[in-house]
């Protein structure tokens, strides 16, 4: 399965799990460039209730809120500069006083912590994200991977396709572009 595309508030999940149980999916693969980080969240939460294997390679983009949709995967899989975090920020910030901004990043902070530790990484993956603008990504090493335990197996590889326990479980049918997320550009 592959999902596709920014986050949205609107997303509707039930999309993704029709989808994922008409074609019993294994395995969730991203092309995202990120999105709403609560979305992404409540994907991740629903990738790991169903027990699925995430997979990421360099050939598709994972980055920003798509990271923690990542985390959701019971076991994770990733080649080495293909998942980008950076610190969240907000797109219209007109309406807010500044005690309400204030309020609202640090419940997001607290919510994104208590995630990754509820995912089994790091929540110090999370203090690397916020030293990196909105508009300046950072693409983790295989080192830095296996150290936020953002993927379960520090010996992931270059070639994911050559690894036995990960092509065991992927379809031999090309992964299906998920209608959970819009397609970028489009409303």
């Amino acid at each position: 399965m592959m999902v596709t595309g920014d986050f949205a508030y609107e997303d509707d999940l039930s999309a993704f799990v029709a989808v994922v149980r008409a074609h019993r999916a294994v395995a969730v693969a991203f092309n995202s460039p990120g999105g709403n980080v609560s979305k992404a969240m409540e994907l991740g939460r629903l990738i790991r209730s169903e027990g699925f294997v995430t997979i990421q390679s360099r050939g598709s983009e994972c980055a920003s809120a798509c990271a923690l949709a990542f985390l959701g995967g019971l076991q994770r899989f990733a080649q080495p500069g293909s998942i980008g975090v950076h610190r969240s920020s907000f797109s219209d910030t007109r309406s807010m006083s500044v005690d309400d901004a204030v309020s609202h990043i640090q419940r997001l902070t607290a919510d994104i912590m208590a995630y990754i530790s509820e995912m089994g990484a790091d929540p110090a993956l999370l203090q690397l994200a916020l030293q990196y603008a909105s508009g300046d990504m950072r693409y983790l090493s295989l080192s830095e991977m296996a150290q936020f335990r953002v993927t379960t197996d520090s010996s992931s590889s270059a070639d994911l396709a050559e690894r036995p326990a990960v092509a065991e479980q992927l379809p031999a049918t090309p992964p299906l572009a998920s209608p959970l997320c819009r397609r970028a550009g489009a409303s």
